[in-house]
């Protein structure tokens, strides 16, 4: 797994948030306690932020371009049409390493396992941390699936579905082993079997 310690000290207080927060939540760490972590006085963290939730806003910002980021750089970003022809035109192995892609930062980069677990604890708490978790790690994968599902559709890959309820059911397992804290392996796994029996139910044609 990668992990990514920064050391300038504005982005080891980011490190030290994700740190803590994703073992307690945002509201159970203090300004005072994300100074300690670094080995700085609280007043000095104020130099960097001007706040608890300014160094907040500053990891959500920074973790969320990371995750961008890897995923593109896994192909996850792929274009519409290329992501529904692989449901065409790839054989088995090639689509389940083609789905396993999208999925594998979330299981296999500790930040942003950190991250999750982070908006996750906090979810409940703090209005703003659901939203970003509903948005991160629920909202942009079922809309994603549902987009590349409505042209399957329309191309007469699938038999006509809801497909928002299509996109549901194929994230919401893979969500689930998130939460269990599967490792790599395990995740991997469980989305060939998950891939293979989605594709059973729906009809994926030649």
């Amino acid at each position: 797994m990668t992990d990514g310690r920064h050391t300038n000290t504005r982005e080891r207080i980011l490190d030290a948030a994700l740190d803590l927060m994703s073992e307690r939540g945002y509201g159970a760490v203090s300004v005072r306690d994300l100074a300690d972590a670094v080995g700085i006085k609280g007043a000095s963290l104020y130099k960097h932020f001007a706040g608890k939730r300014e160094a907040f806003d500053a990891l959500i910002a920074r973790e969320t371009a990371h995750i961008e980021r890897i995923l593109h750089a896994a192909g996850a970003n792929a274009t519409l049409d290329d992501d529904a022809r692989a449901y065409v035109l790839l054989d088995g192995t090639q689509l389940e390493a083609l789905v396993w892609e999208s999925y594998a930062p979330f299981f296999m980069d500790e930040r942003v396992r950190k991250l999750r677990r982070m908006l996750e604890v906090s979810r409940y708490a703090d209005v703003r941390c659901g939203a970003l978790y509903e948005d991160l790690f629920v909202g942009r994968p079922i809309a994603l699936q549902r987009r590349i599902f409505d042209r399957l559709v329309s191309d007469g890959v699938f038999a006509p579905c809801d497909t928002f309820l299509a996109a549901q059911q194929f994230h919401g397992p893979m969500l689930m082993v998130m939460g269990a804290e599967a490792d790599a392996d395990q995740a991997r796994r469980f989305c060939a079997q998950h891939l293979e029996a989605f594709n059973e139910a729906h009809g994926r044609k030649a």
